[in-house]
């Protein structure tokens, strides 16, 4: 690579850095959302069309759309990404397993849960090279939820719980969202008590 490009991939990476830094401070997005449009430009200009880092700006690019509810301007990063990790890293690093986890959410998001279906139910069906994270358990629940399917929801939400809880405590902010998510499902499996302790937790964390 050349020195040229050899910068511009340096300063890819600042950017993303940046960018992931201040993308959750609500009033901030915008700003990320320009940080993340840079980096994906300087490594458009600078890589192969397939190289594997620039997935990396397609998928925050994307994720900050999806965020924001422009879900039509979403999905062509957010599957592009998905398709050039799968590509070029395969689906057992856990890069390309987020970027299929995100293409996932998004179509969950759009109410095509048949698409959605199709990417975790492979996903699943590839026990060798796929190991599931938290995020992955969650999105599948509340694909099982928008389906009606309540009670087979509920063990991929605990699943998901006890692996957040295991990797950043069981009072993590990040948890309440979560656990709100899984008291809902647990309401609609008409296990109202156990939905009470679920939200109430969620509460304590928020408090």
């Amino acid at each position: 690579m050349s020195e040229a490009k050899s910068q511009a991939q340096e300063t890819a990476v600042m950017l993303d850095s940046v960018g992931d830094a201040i993308k959750s401070q609500g009033d901030l997005v915008r700003q990320a959302e320009r940080l993340y449009k840079s980096s994906l430009a300087l490594r458009e200009r600078s890589l192969p069309p397939q190289h594997a880092a620039l997935s990396a700006s397609l998928e925050n690019l994307g994720r900050v759309y999806q965020a924001q509810g422009r879900t039509a301007m979403a999905e062509p990063l957010l599957r592009k990404a998905y398709e050039i990790s799968l590509t070029t890293l395969g689906m057992e690093r856990r890069e390309t397993q987020k970027r299929m986890e995100a293409l996932a959410q998004l179509f969950t998001q759009q109410g095509r849960l048949s698409e959605a279906r199709s990417l975790y139910t492979a996903a699943l069906e590839n026990k060798e090279k796929f190991k599931p994270s938290a995020d992955f358990l969650a999105g599948y629940a509340a694909l099982l939820v928008k389906e009606g399917r309540y009670s087979e929801s509920l063990t991929y939400y605990a699943r998901a719980v006890k692996m957040q809880e295991a990797l950043n405590g069981p009072q993590h902010a990040s948890l309440a969202a979560l656990l709100d998510a899984y008291a809902y499902a647990l309401a609609k499996a008409n296990k109202q008590s156990e939905a009470n302790k679920i939200s109430l937790r969620a509460k304590a964390i928020r408090s």
